[in-house]
């Protein structure tokens, strides 16, 4: 394993896999702008088309840099060993994660140097753009909010906390992490939706946060990606992830971050209701959804935790809650 070279501040983690069609504008986006003071963790988890080709070429146009580039292929093993192996690799006090089809705003490392610099931070977050390409090839490029703090500098505090876990965006790449933050935490292999089980963990251990409104990643909406393409075994991955949660807040000493774990659990309900609805349809669901409240709302009693409105809607009733969702549906059409 290659150590950070002195002065080496941020590792990116970057995953690829059969993303040669992006992957050369998403490292052009970063390598144009980094100094030395970034260490690059490529990994090629098995892809089947000529992802490795293109980054090795990309590479070759950066020579002042291409030193600070580690590139390791791997057989297939999914993006949760590809996070945790490289993880595992990082030797910098800070880390980020860019996937192989986003790309980096042009300002995006002048911007992130400079907030990390302002002060003794755990947590840098901002926000971005969505991108797309329809079929045609017409693009849409909008700006998207992920960071719920808006533009704030300090200490987080349990109000702070609780926005944050309300907004529930769990994106590793829209935030910069000081790589303590995920010691002894581990992506979960083989299960989908690996971010909902590891940024909030992480994000909870941090103490001081500077957040900014300017989008600085470009995110494409990939048609083919997990979070477009909802599958029956999200069912029982993020109904998985809520009972980790309540495990998580049985276990935890600190009264804030338990009621921020319980909070998360119910925020992830409605994600939950997403994937059920799905799967077994408005009616089906409604058995499903009404077990998954059981199994949470004691918690929510016990730690007293105040929900927002949709998320209230679907804790007195599921049956209601479905049928606001499908007369909203019917509106959009």
């Amino acid at each position: 394993m290659a150590q950070a070279q002195k002065g080496q501040w941020l590792t990116v983690i970057v995953a690829a896999w059969n993303t040669a069609e992006w992957i050369e504008q998403t490292l052009s986006s970063m390598l144009s702008q980094v100094d030395h003071g970034v260490k690059v963790l490529i990994i090629n988890d098995g892809s089947t088309d000529n992802t490795l080709e293109c980054i090795e070429g990309c590479l070759n146009n950066y020579p002042d840099v291409k030193n600070q580039v580690e590139v390791i292929s791997q057989n297939n093993r999914g993006i949760s060993a590809v996070r945790n192996r490289a993880i595992r690799m990082v030797t910098t006090p800070w880390v980020t994660f860019l996937d192989g089809d986003d790309f980096w705003s042009e300002q995006y490392y002048r911007v992130v140097k400079q907030m990390v610099d302002e002060g003794d931070f755990d947590l840098i977050e901002f926000n971005a753009f969505s991108f797309q390409v329809d079929d045609q090839g017409n693009q849409s490029n909008h700006p998207v909010t992920y960071n719920a703090l808006g533009n704030y500098q300090g200490e987080l505090q349990e109000s702070h906390f609780r926005t944050i876990f309300t907004t529930s965006k769990w994106y590793l790449w829209s935030r910069i992490f000081r790589t303590s933050l995920f010691d002894g935490l581990v992506f979960p292999e083989g299960k989908r939706y690996e971010d909902l089980m590891v940024t909030p963990f992480a994000v909870l251990r941090a103490r001081r946060i500077n957040a900014t409104e300017k989008a600085l990643i470009h995110y494409r909406r990939n048609l083919q990606s997990i979070s477009t393409n909802i599958d029956s075994t999200d069912t029982h991955h993020v109904a998985e992830h809520i009972r980790c949660y309540l495990e998580a807040a049985e276990q935890e000493a600190d009264p804030v971050k338990r009621k921020m774990l319980v909070l998360l659990a119910a925020q992830t309900m409605l994600f939950y209701k997403i994937c059920v609805n799905l799967t077994y349809g408005y009616v089906g669901s409604i058995v499903p959804l009404k077990a998954m409240r059981q199994k949470v709302t004691p918690y929510l009693k016990r730690c007293q935790v105040q929900l927002p409105k949709k998320t209230r809607l679907l804790f007195i009733s599921p049956a209601v809650s479905n049928m606001y969702t499908w007369v909203k549906t019917r509106r959009a059409f």
